[in-house]
């Protein structure tokens, strides 16, 4: 279901990260639909997507409307990866002020992390880089692998900056990535955008 659909008016037009957003899922899943032509698109002259709101709009409704029909959580999945217990703490405090459905699990590195996607798999990733055993770039390679996955957004939260992760091998450029201390008003948009899409925020359940 691809085609040449183009409009000159931003306000009906969405980029494949803006999509995602507003879909709660992660930006390779867009890019999955938009290649495997289930959702349609054009290229601008430098080659990046453009999707029509409207069919972000149609495919947001037939998602909510199957999670309606279906027995699904009434919180969102959260895995935490972080060997360090200060900032272990500092995420569950910051995520108790919200008043989000928010039900969390942690990992203390990568190796824990995939044994815990393992048991059941997250709607949102939120890890450390730095960490024993197995670090967060290893990991991410890892959680690539597995298509079960693709709903999940993975989100890193590091103090390496940008040259330091390049040269320890890179991470997905669709993977948005904050320097610690964590930037709540990002984590808490991500999250809620997340929660509204599975339709888990003004529903009676």
């Amino acid at each position: 279901m691809g085609g040449n659909i183009r409009s000159t008016d931003r306000k009906t037009v969405l980029t494949t990260t803006e999509a995602a957003r507003l879909l709660g899922v992660s930006q390779r899943t867009v890019h999955n639909w938009v290649e495997q032509k289930k959702m349609p698109s054009w290229k601008t002259s430098g080659g990046q997507y453009r999707i029509p709101k409207n069919v972000v709009d149609v495919i947001f409704q037939q998602r909510k409307a199957a999670l309606d029909e279906s027995d699904v959580s009434t919180s969102i999945s959260l895995l935490v990866v972080e060997d360090d217990s200060v900032m272990l703490t500092f995420y569950d405090s910051m995520f108790q002020t919200w008043g989000l459905p928010i039900n969390i699990v942690t990992a203390v590195n990568g190796f824990d992390a995939l044994i815990q996607v393992g048991k059941n798999i997250p709607n949102i990733i939120i890890t450390d880089l730095l960490m024993p055993n197995m670090d967060g770039i290893e990991m991410v390679r890892a959680l690539r692998e597995k298509p079960e996955l693709d709903d999940t957004i993975i989100v890193v939260v590091t103090v390496l900056k940008p040259d330091e992760i390049a040269l320890r091998g890179g991470l997905p450029e669709d993977i948005p990535v904050f320097q610690k201390p964590a930037p709540a008003d990002r984590l808490h948009t991500i999250i809620r955008n997340k929660a509204l899409a599975l339709g888990l925020l003004g529903a009676k359940r």
